[in-house]
């Protein structure tokens, strides 16, 4: 077990545990191609020859309100489960700092988290 921290020490872990959680929930997050992805697997159509307001030729995508509802549940579960990851990492990266009952508690606190955040699916 590691010595306990100081409180500047406490402060400045907090602060670079912190910015790891949100780099690594930033890093992860949906971008184009994920959402394109999950909008075919919905069953969205790319329709080209669409017009911007600008009167530019564009792709535009189509659905069906079933689909649409299907794209939207891929969407939330691709979001809780990028937001219940963030919390088991930051349950890893606590215990770097050794098991006591301040670190079992938080250990705890994040896991049921994660697995609240999980649950929210199943609802």
């Amino acid at each position: 077990m590691n010595k306990p921290m100081t409180n500047n020490e406490m402060k400045d872990w907090e602060a670079k545990t912190w910015d790891r959680c949100q780099k690594q929930a930033w890093s992860e997050a949906m971008n184009r191609e994920e959402i394109i992805r999950m909008a075919r697997e919905a069953g969205f159509v790319n329709v080209r020859g669409g017009l911007k307001d600008n009167g530019e030729l564009s792709d535009y995508w189509d659905c069906w309100p079933g689909q649409l509802e299907h794209f939207a549940a891929l969407v939330a579960a691709a979001e809780r489960e990028a937001c219940a990851k963030v919390c088991a990492d930051y349950t890893a990266w606590g215990r770097e700092w050794g098991q006591d009952n301040n670190h079992m508690a938080a250990e705890a606190a994040t896991n049921e988290c994660a697995a609240a955040i999980r649950a929210r699916g199943e609802k």
